[in-house]
């Protein structure tokens, strides 16, 4: 039995599903990622993940694989498995390498770091992205910020997007359900301290549209 078996055996409380399970490790995903397919007319239920799961914990991996089946099967069921997962995956930023830093970006960080959050935060790693939509992502598995070249051209909507992936660093997320929830209440609050947002947020959409027309 592989673990993605086991994972929709003890999702399902020991079902037996008349269902082929293929689990491959691939070096095709960022970090501790992972998809999956499930095969109707072949019976088959197929997933990949990151070679970065091998070595982990088998209760851990389990928990992660129940994330996948539940979403491809609108499945709400939490298990003690997945909650294993949230741990891990919360803890990673804690102990990930930091080693690059984007000179612009890491100088941006300062600045918004001493005025929005007091310094607190801990820089993580800088990196660009070359994505005109999203602007901006936050991994919290490896603690880093990347931010779209597109923004250099304006350095304050360069910081209110930096901003915004500040939030999740400090806010971190919630799991509700297989769902992850990134902006909750506090967050969004938080958001809307920067100055001029509602502005920001209509020049940030007039860049992607001209952006994307290119």
């Amino acid at each position: 039995m592989n673990l993605l078996e086991q994972a929709y055996k003890n999702l399902y409380r020991g079902a037996q599903p008349n269902l082929e399970f293929f689990l491959e490790y691939s070096g095709h995903f960022r970090e501790y990622g992972g998809a999956i397919k499930l095969y109707t007319y072949k019976r088959k239920l197929a997933c990949k993940v990151s070679s970065k799961w091998k070595g982990v914990a088998d209760s851990i991996q389990i928990g992660f694989l129940q994330l996948l089946i539940a979403k491809v099967n609108r499945t709400k069921t939490q298990t003690m498995e997945m909650e294993l997962y949230h741990n891990f995956i919360h803890n990673l930023s804690k102990h990930a390498v930091k080693s690059y830093f984007e000179p612009v970006l890491s100088e941006a960080f300062d600045e918004v770091n001493t005025v929005f959050f007091d310094k607190i935060l801990d820089k993580p790693n800088l990196h660009y992205r070359n994505s005109k939509n999203p602007l901006g992502a936050y991994e919290y598995a490896t603690d880093t910020i990347s931010i779209s070249r597109i923004l250099l051209q304006d350095k304050e909507l360069l910081k209110y997007v930096l901003y915004h992936e500040m939030l999740h660093k400090k806010h971190g997320y919630k799991q509700q359900g297989t769902r992850q929830c990134s902006h909750s209440a506090a967050f969004r609050a938080d958001e809307k301290k920067f100055p001029n947002w509602q502005i920001l947020e209509k020049k940030l959409a007039v860049l992607v549209r001209t952006a994307l027309l290119k």
